[in-house]
């Protein structure tokens, strides 16, 4: 299946992955999704998701 761009990363942490995203596409909960950047390449499932500190 091709990639589809979802949005932008704003803010990334390494350890524990926790991304903050610009979404332009709906991604939701069990969704694989992919990370790339300049130091970064990694693929992971999403498990949760909040907006503005809120569960989502």
């Amino acid at each position: 299946m091709p990639e589809l761009e979802v949005g932008k990363v704003s803010a990334f942490f390494a350890r524990p992955v926790v991304a903050g995203i610009d979404l332009t596409a709906p991604i939701k909960v069990g969704d694989k999704i992919h990370i790339k950047g300049h130091t970064t390449d990694v693929e992971v499932t999403v498990e949760s998701m909040q907006i503005h500190n809120a569960n989502v």
